[in-house]
Protein backbone atom coordinates (compact mmCIF):
# COMPACT_ATOMS: atom_id res chain seq x y z
CA UNK A 1 0.00 0.00 0.00
CA UNK A 2 1.69 2.98 -1.38
CA UNK A 3 0.64 5.71 1.69
CA UNK A 4 2.33 8.66 0.09
CA UNK A 5 0.24 8.31 -2.76
CA UNK A 6 -2.84 7.96 -0.75
CA UNK A 7 -2.57 10.55 1.46
CA UNK A 8 -1.38 13.09 -1.35
CA UNK A 9 -4.93 11.91 -2.59
CA UNK A 10 -7.34 12.07 -0.04
CA UNK A 11 -5.70 15.56 1.46
CA UNK A 12 -6.46 17.06 -2.29
CA UNK A 13 -10.04 16.37 -1.33
CA UNK A 14 -9.54 18.33 2.14
CA UNK A 15 -9.73 15.02 4.39
CA UNK A 16 -7.07 15.28 7.43
CA UNK A 17 -4.77 11.93 7.15
CA UNK A 18 -2.55 10.52 9.59
CA UNK A 19 -0.71 7.37 8.45
CA UNK A 20 0.49 5.05 11.43
CA UNK A 21 1.72 1.54 12.17
CA UNK A 22 -0.52 -0.32 14.18
CA UNK A 23 2.05 -0.08 16.93
CA UNK A 24 2.27 3.69 16.92
CA UNK A 25 -1.37 4.16 17.27
CA UNK A 26 -2.99 5.12 20.67
CA UNK A 27 -5.41 3.28 21.45
CA UNK A 28 -6.28 5.34 24.52
CA UNK A 29 -7.17 7.83 22.04
CA UNK A 30 -11.52 8.57 21.19
CA UNK A 31 -11.64 7.33 17.34
CA UNK A 32 -15.26 8.60 17.53
CA UNK A 33 -15.76 10.18 13.66
CA UNK A 34 -12.58 8.30 12.54
CA UNK A 35 -12.63 6.32 9.00
CA UNK A 36 -9.52 3.70 9.41
CA UNK A 37 -8.45 2.77 6.62
CA UNK A 38 -6.13 -0.54 6.82
CA UNK A 39 -4.32 -3.47 5.60
CA UNK A 40 -3.92 -6.75 7.06
CA UNK A 41 -0.86 -9.30 6.41
CA UNK A 42 0.47 -12.01 4.20
CA UNK A 43 2.62 -13.50 6.93
CA UNK A 44 2.84 -17.54 7.50
CA UNK A 45 0.85 -18.25 10.60
CA UNK A 46 -1.02 -15.30 10.87
CA UNK A 47 0.18 -14.43 13.82
CA UNK A 48 0.51 -10.42 13.20
CA UNK A 49 -3.30 -10.51 11.06
CA UNK A 50 -4.04 -11.33 14.94
CA UNK A 51 -2.13 -8.49 16.35
CA UNK A 52 -4.08 -6.63 13.69
CA UNK A 53 -7.42 -8.04 14.29
CA UNK A 54 -7.08 -7.07 18.15
CA UNK A 55 -6.08 -3.22 16.94
CA UNK A 56 -8.78 -2.94 14.63
CA UNK A 57 -11.39 -4.90 17.17
CA UNK A 58 -10.14 -1.95 19.83
CA UNK A 59 -10.19 0.72 17.28
CA UNK A 60 -14.27 -0.12 16.62
CA UNK A 61 -14.96 -0.43 20.42
CA UNK A 62 -13.40 3.30 20.38
CA UNK A 63 -15.94 4.51 17.78
CA UNK A 64 -13.82 4.01 15.00
CA UNK A 65 -14.63 3.04 11.45
CA UNK A 66 -12.62 0.92 10.05
CA UNK A 67 -12.81 0.53 5.78
CA UNK A 68 -13.26 -2.18 4.85
CA UNK A 69 -15.74 -3.28 7.41
CA UNK A 70 -14.24 -5.59 9.89
CA UNK A 71 -16.08 -8.71 8.79
CA UNK A 72 -13.79 -8.53 5.39
CA UNK A 73 -10.80 -8.38 7.27
CA UNK A 74 -12.10 -11.13 9.85
CA UNK A 75 -12.35 -13.25 6.04
CA UNK A 76 -9.03 -12.86 4.95
CA UNK A 77 -7.07 -16.13 4.70
CA UNK A 78 -10.27 -17.15 6.69
CA UNK A 79 -11.93 -19.82 4.63
CA UNK A 80 -14.84 -20.48 7.07
CA UNK A 81 -15.73 -17.11 7.44
CA UNK A 82 -15.40 -16.50 4.25
CA UNK A 83 -17.96 -19.22 3.59
CA UNK A 84 -20.31 -17.68 5.97
CA UNK A 85 -19.91 -14.42 4.63
CA UNK A 86 -20.87 -15.56 1.09
CA UNK A 87 -24.22 -17.08 2.45
CA UNK A 88 -25.33 -13.34 2.94
CA UNK A 89 -24.70 -12.27 -0.65
CA UNK A 90 -27.56 -10.66 -1.83
CA UNK A 91 -27.57 -12.61 -5.38
CA UNK A 92 -28.49 -16.01 -5.06
CA UNK A 93 -26.12 -17.04 -8.18
CA UNK A 94 -23.23 -16.32 -5.33
CA UNK A 95 -25.44 -18.76 -2.85
CA UNK A 96 -25.20 -21.74 -5.23
CA UNK A 97 -22.47 -23.58 -3.94
CA UNK A 98 -23.11 -25.62 -0.79
CA UNK A 99 -20.59 -25.58 1.90
CA UNK A 100 -20.49 -27.43 5.31
CA UNK A 101 -17.83 -26.10 8.09
CA UNK A 102 -16.69 -27.78 10.60
CA UNK A 103 -14.80 -26.75 13.95
CA UNK A 104 -13.12 -30.26 14.48
CA UNK A 105 -11.92 -33.41 13.02
CA UNK A 106 -13.94 -35.08 15.76
CA UNK A 107 -17.18 -32.92 14.69
CA UNK A 108 -16.94 -34.65 10.92
CA UNK A 109 -18.22 -38.10 12.24
CA UNK A 110 -19.84 -41.07 10.94
CA UNK A 111 -23.38 -39.44 11.40
CA UNK A 112 -21.88 -36.77 8.94
CA UNK A 113 -19.74 -38.15 6.33
CA UNK A 114 -22.64 -40.95 5.00
CA UNK A 115 -24.81 -37.90 4.31
CA UNK A 116 -22.46 -36.02 2.20
CA UNK A 117 -22.86 -36.37 -1.49
CA UNK A 118 -19.04 -36.59 -3.41
CA UNK A 119 -16.74 -35.80 -4.83
CA UNK A 120 -15.93 -32.92 -2.30
CA UNK A 121 -13.26 -30.31 -1.81
CA UNK A 122 -12.04 -29.91 1.48
CA UNK A 123 -10.28 -26.48 2.64
CA UNK A 124 -8.61 -26.19 6.27
CA UNK A 125 -9.84 -22.34 8.24
CA UNK A 126 -6.32 -20.71 7.07
CA UNK A 127 -4.44 -20.16 4.11
CA UNK A 128 -4.40 -18.56 0.79
CA UNK A 129 -4.38 -20.14 -2.85
CA UNK A 130 -4.31 -23.97 -2.88
CA UNK A 131 -2.94 -24.25 0.85
CA UNK A 132 -4.42 -26.76 2.82
CA UNK A 133 -7.04 -27.79 0.05
CA UNK A 134 -7.79 -31.36 -1.09
CA UNK A 135 -10.32 -33.31 -3.03
CA UNK A 136 -12.54 -36.18 -1.47
CA UNK A 137 -14.16 -38.56 -3.71
CA UNK A 138 -15.45 -41.06 -1.28
CA UNK A 139 -15.62 -41.27 2.70
CA UNK A 140 -12.49 -43.03 2.96
CA UNK A 141 -10.70 -40.35 1.32
CA UNK A 142 -12.33 -37.74 2.99
CA UNK A 143 -11.30 -38.57 6.14
CA UNK A 144 -7.93 -39.34 5.26
CA UNK A 145 -7.43 -35.87 3.46
CA UNK A 146 -9.06 -34.25 6.56
CA UNK A 147 -6.52 -36.02 8.73
CA UNK A 148 -3.97 -34.83 6.33
CA UNK A 149 -5.19 -31.41 6.41
CA UNK A 150 -4.61 -31.21 10.32
CA UNK A 151 -1.16 -32.63 10.47
CA UNK A 152 0.18 -30.02 7.65
CA UNK A 153 -1.43 -27.76 9.89
CA UNK A 154 -0.01 -28.94 12.85
CA UNK A 155 3.55 -28.86 11.56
Amino acid sequence: MNTTIMRERFESYGYYVEVSTFSELDLTRDFTGWFVLYASSEEKGLFYKDYIEDVLLSIRMRGGYLLPDFKYFRAHHNKYFAEMLRLNFKSNELKTILSRSFGSYKELNDNVTHKIEYPVVIKSSSGSGSYGVKLAKNKEELIKNTKKIKQDYLL
